[in-house]
């Protein structure tokens, strides 16, 4: 979840989607994107609701704010990130999480109340 705080720390994501040392962080937010729960509206909702929101994977946390950039930086920038795995001889294409990114910057854009 570090890499989640880097990616809203960022004022140029460029050095993320393109730097080598990057994919193994990707991938992980790739595969918790990919879970089934994940691209949920109910689950969005509950984030988006909640003033201060923590997003928690194991012992890891990250600000629900920070994770949502992360998500969006994903997406928006998916055909890069996926070029990154390709340069390091994996892909991201056997995972669910470009669809999931996708529903998910979708419900970020349908509530009002959401920061994107």
């Amino acid at each position: 979840m570090e890499f989640v705080e880097q990616v809203s720390q960022l004022g140029n994501p460029d050095q993320l989607v393109k730097d080598n040392r990057a994919v193994e962080n990707w991938r992980s937010l790739s595969n918790l994107m990919g879970r089934p729960w994940f691209p949920q509206r109910w689950v969005v909702q509950g984030f988006a609701f909640s003033r201060d929101a923590t997003v928690c994977c194991g012992t890891k946390e990250a600000r629900w704010s920070d994770f949502s950039d992360a998500v969006m930086l994903f997406g928006n920038r998916f055909a890069e990130i996926e070029h990154l795995f390709s340069r390091n001889g994996s892909s991201l294409a056997e995972t669910r999480s470009r669809e999931s990114s996708r529903k998910c910057q979708i419900n970020f854009r349908l509530m009002p109340w959401s920061q994107h």
